[in-house]
């Protein structure tokens, strides 16, 4: 007993001089209100909204017979869920972070941690609010005639690469170039402008624009339910006009586009009466077969931010003509990168015309 009680001051002091020679002098002594665990809430509620998709996009062309549709299938599960971002959110909070508690109360997050934690959140937050805030502008113009494809081989030889269903230019344009190729498609007579769509959406997203007519016809002949002997026609569409199907995603430090490109093109040339070859013998049955003109590709582009990237798509006639073969029409697409958190809502873009 008398041993412990002469060792214990010796103890206490050997460890006030190791915290007293740990702790620089001149080092300021810690803010308890820093340290104490406080409460705030975040509305995160704008970081967890996902962003609208699709799994099944509309096509061009013939479409089935209206009473020989396949029942709908229920549309599959979204890969990216209200529930998934916030789930990441989370994690990604409490990685980056040192958090007593964390909850989440529709939308809200309610954390407990230090005052000094919560300045470091606040602009964590903000700078994911930036990224979701990334917004893609895509112009498009479709164009027949060769005044501007002989004006790019003049202007910068042959740059086209082949690939199975297109060629692509080598080189992206930049603004005033574009302007001088559309300057010279405008001033040709036999040049048209086929259409050019717009639209706008977030990063990473994929949307569409469709602009069709429907036209009705009869595809098809079969058996009466009602009456022996006769036929019922089969009613077939065929959906015209132009589509454009497309995901943007923007790079890193938001410098370059990716475009995943599913553009569409369709016109319907004619709709001919045909004798039906199923027709039983001594009866004249007719039925409609459509002539008609398709454009389409399946392609990715990756291209400055600003900058025209060029394509050259072949159309496709059905049924086939050898001697009458449909001239190519150029595809010219451009993106502008806007942040709606730093860029002023009056901006605009682009070559008007």
């Amino acid at each position: 007993m008398i041993t412990h009680h002469r060792l214990t001051p010796l103890l206490l002091l050997f460890a006030a001089s190791a915290t007293l020679h740990a702790a620089p002098a001149d080092a300021p002594p810690p803010d308890p209100s820093q340290l104490m665990s406080v409460v705030r809430v975040y509305d995160v509620r704008d970081l967890i909204t996902v962003s609208a998709d699709f799994n099944d996009p509309p096509h061009l062309g013939p479409q089935l017979a209206l009473d020989a549709k396949p029942a709908t299938q229920p549309a599959a599960a979204p890969k990216v869920t209200r529930e998934t971002l916030l789930a990441d959110l989370i994690k990604s909070m409490r990685e980056k972070f040192a958090i007593d508690s964390l909850q989440e109360l529709k939308g809200q997050l309610i954390v407990r941690a230090s005052s000094q934690t919560h300045e470091a959140i606040k602009p964590w937050l903000e700078t994911k609010r930036d990224q979701r805030g990334v917004q893609v502008v895509i112009e498009t113009r479709f164009m027949t005639g060769n005044a501007a494809i002989n004006h790019l081989l003049n202007a910068f030889g042959n740059l086209w690469e082949s690939h199975d269903t297109h060629k692509t230019w080598t080189r992206s344009l930049s603004r005033e170039q574009f302007a001088r190729v559309l300057q010279v498609h405008q001033a040709d007579r036999n040049s048209t402008l086929l259409t050019a769509p717009r639209m706008t959406l977030f990063d990473h997203q994929r949307a569409y624009v469709l602009v069709a007519n429907q036209k009705a016809y009869v595809a098809d002949l079969k058996p009466s339910t009602t009456q022996p002997a006769k036929f019922d026609p089969v009613i077939d569409l065929i959906k015209t006009g132009v589509l454009l199907d497309l995901k943007a995603t923007v790079n890193e430090n938001q410098t370059a586009i990716t475009l995943e490109l599913r553009p569409e093109l369709c016109t319907l040339l004619d709709l001919q009466p045909r004798a039906w070859p199923k027709a039983p013998p001594g009866q004249t049955l007719t039925v409609q077969v459509p002539t008609y003109q398709s454009t389409k590709v399946d392609t990715s582009v990756t291209l400055p931010d600003q900058r025209y990237s060029l394509l050259l798509l072949t159309p496709k006639r059905t049924p086939a003509n050898k001697d009458n073969q449909p001239e190519p029409v150029l595809l010219a697409v451009t993106a502008k990168i806007v942040n709606q958190r730093q860029v002023p809502a009056n901006a605009v873009m682009g070559v008007r015309g």
